[in-house]
């Protein structure tokens, strides 16, 4: 067995009925705040700017930024309240990325979005040692690990303690299917009293490229999946399931006190994880410093596991063609509509049938309902 890791056995299954009505109640009272980890780039996907700024819809061909933007205002607008969201950046794209939501009208949002920029570390050459540009140091974003430091530096945390934000929850923003405010999650994560709250799917094959939810001396833990070796990913139970069962879905729920506690202490008291990567503008094969955001989790008191299902809360873009690509993605997005949309109309759908919702089916009105009950979408429209 990799390293004492052991397959973690104590999680909440989804749905759970008193974690949502419970999480409905912090909603609407405002307690709680959204942050996008939005510092990656499109380089793997042969896509200049942002990754956030990638055209995914399948209809409109809206951005994994406005679909996550349109979400967090359908939840305002069922819930009644004002629901603060906010992006992490990175210093490689924050000024694109805030050229790109002022060109696109902050997507309606302006009055409910905020931005901070993670920290940078230096670039190294592949000999371990400063890499240098013109007699300086090069330097790239520290990785969301830095997630705490610059979230409690930045004027927003104190402007989010004092309109009574109480929790936060911290999404990719490249998981298409992801909802900023899911109330479920956030209802067990107070239920449970927990620090940190992870959202987890089942791993659908030895060699997908996700981090592990194990179990290491009896504390929760994510291992990446570079850290577990062959034998121990591809073990299988007596029924075929894969015994280290639980992926990690980038998406957390953390008590503003557990961030606030990371943030007192020094960054170097966490593991500092090196890359290869082909860093541009530099076009060199260098060494980037990043901090993970789960090496922080060893911190906390207390941790709660939230087992999700992966086709309505897991579609990663991460590589122009193969696994986790723009056509894998829409395919689940086009899932999911279908299924909120035979809820809606109570018509079984055609699965070749294509179309796009708006977030406004997330939370459908009694108005939105009487309009589609019965009704079939015609193919590539958009309805809203």
């Amino acid at each position: 067995m990799t390293d004492n890791l052991l397959p973690l056995d104590k999680y909440t299954v989804s749905p759970n009925q008193e974690a949502t009505s419970l999480g409905q109640k912090i909603l609407k009272e405002g307690r709680v705040g959204a942050i996008l980890l939005a510092g990656g780039q499109g380089t793997r996907l042969k896509f200049r700017g942002p990754k956030g700024a990638y055209p995914i819809s399948p209809v409109k061909k809206k951005s994994l930024f406005q679909l996550a933007i349109e979400k967090a205002e359908s939840a305002r607008k069922h819930f009644g309240t004002h629901l603060h969201l906010a992006l992490q950046t990175a210093s490689e794209n924050n000024l694109e990325t805030l050229s790109f939501f002022e060109k696109n009208g902050f997507f309606g949002s302006k009055n409910h979005i905020d931005f901070f920029c993670q920290g940078d570390l230096p670039l190294l050459d592949e000999n371990e040692t400063l890499f240098l540009h013109n007699g300086s140091p090069c330097m790239a974003s520290e990785g969301n690990g830095s997630f705490f430091w610059s979230f409690v530096q930045s004027p927003l945390f104190e402007k989010w303690k004092k309109r009574g934000i109480e929790y936060v929850t911290v999404m990719g923003i490249d998981n298409g299917l992801s909802n900023p405010f899911d109330e479920e999650m956030i209802g067990l994560h107070v239920m449970e009293k927990n620090d940190v709250t992870i959202k987890a799917i089942l791993r659908t094959r030895a060699d997908e490229k996700v981090g592990l939810i194990v179990q290491r001396e009896g504390q929760v833990r994510i291992a990446e999946y570079n850290e577990v070796d062959r034998d121990s990913a591809e073990q299988k139970t007596a029924d075929g399931s894969l015994l280290f069962r639980l992926a990690n879905a980038n998406y957390f729920c953390f008590t503003m006190d557990f961030i606030e506690s990371i943030a007192r202490l020094a960054k170097s008291d966490f593991p500092l994880h090196q890359a290869k990567k082909v860093i541009a503008p530099y076009n060199k094969l260098l060494i980037k410093q990043e901090y993970f955001i789960f090496d922080m989790f060893e911190k906390a008191k207390k941790i709660g596991i939230l087992l999700s299902d992966r086709a309505t809360s897991f579609a990663p873009l991460k590589n122009a063609e193969g696994v986790d690509c723009p056509e894998t993605v829409k395919q689940a997005l086009l899932a999911y509509y279908r299924k909120l949309y035979e809820a809606v109309s109570g018509v079984k759908l055609n699965e070749n049938l294509s179309f796009e919702l708006s977030a406004d089916f997330l939370y459908p009105s009694a108005e939105l309902m009487q309009k589609y009950k019965g009704k079939i979408p015609d193919p590539g429209s958009y309805l809203e």
